[in-house]
Formats: structure tokens, sequence, C-alpha cells
């Protein structure tokens, strides 16, 4: 018995040429994977005003290492909204996740987690908060070179723990608003 297509004549043929069917089954899941990542980040639900919360609060050298950040964003000089608070707390609750899932070890060293950070900063805020709040990527910054250390170097098992850590810990200071 012969193969049949799906959609024959000139429509089938028309599909089949644009590549139609699988433009339609990548956009829808886009789509898909964008609900489930607003869901899973409450970006969307019964009740905005509710806090969410991205983390455990960090102890010790690691709560030092982020407080000038959670600081900084409580800033009475700064009118940050919770909206641009919670993104930033998704955005680094996100990285945190892929870095500590990254089985395939595809993240090798710490340039690679700051090229990761800073794409997945432009994809999701795109140039929105560039000047909004002033020193705020400074300070990011300074939090994780003073608790991953500076320079590019190879993720080694503890070093993208700490990557990790740094991560959950500014996902937790950007919550705290």
């Amino acid at each position: 018995m012969p193969k049949r297509r799906l959609f024959d004549g000139p429509i089938g043929e028309f599909l089949r040429k644009h590549k139609i069917l699988r433009r339609l089954a990548l956009i829808g899941g886009i789509v898909v994977a964008i609900y489930f990542l607003g869901a899973q980040n409450g970006w969307w639900g019964a009740d905005k005003n509710e806090p969410v919360s991205y983390s455990a609060a960090p102890s010790g050298d690691l709560l030092v290492s982020v407080k000038p950040v959670r600081d900084l964003l409580r800033s009475k000089d700064l009118t940050l909204t919770n909206s641009d608070t919670q993104r930033l707390a998704a955005v680094f609750k996100a990285v945190a996740n892929a870095i500590e899932n990254d089985d395939e070890r595809l993240v090798t060293s710490t340039g690679a987690v700051a090229r990761a950070h800073s794409r997945a900063g432009r994809l999701f805020f795109g140039d929105t908060l560039k000047g909004k709040y002033p020193g705020l990527g400074s300070t990011v910054d300074r939090a994780i070179a003073s608790h991953v250390g500076s320079g590019d170097v190879p993720l080694s098992d503890t070093k993208r723990k700490q990557v990790v850590e740094v991560f959950r810990a500014l996902a937790w200071a950007a919550g705290q608003h």
C-alpha cells in the first residue's frame, strides 16, 4: 500500500514547499514553553499582589555578597517596580537552574556563565532596564565576583556549585524589594 500524504494537491504542495506544518509546530512549542515558564514564575495568576518567593535566604559570606544588591533594589532613590524585581529574580533563578541542570556540561567556564547571564538579561528585558537603575549591573557583577571570583576560569564541580549558589542568592535579593 503506497504511503498517503496528509494533504494532496496544490494545498499540500504549498504546505510542504514552505514548511508550514513545521513552522506551526515550532511556534506552538514556543507558546506552550512560554506558558509553562510564566506559570512557574507567577507572571499570571489569580492574585498578582501576592509576593513570589524565589529561594531561601542565603547565609554567611553569600549574604554579605548579595546584600549590596538587595540594598540597592530597596533604595528610596529608585522607583523600582514589583514587575521588574520579580522578573530580575526570575532571570537569576533561571540562570541558576540552567547551570545546575547542565548535565551535558555545555557551560564550561565562568566566562560562559557571564555571557549566558548577559544574553538571558537582554532576551528577557531587551533595553528596558538599560540606564533605568543606575549601578545595578555593576553591583550584581561585584556580588558574583566576590563569591565566585573574577576572570574566566573552568567550571569545576565546586565552582559550578558556587555559581548556582550566588544566582539563587541574587534571586532572593531581588525578591526582597
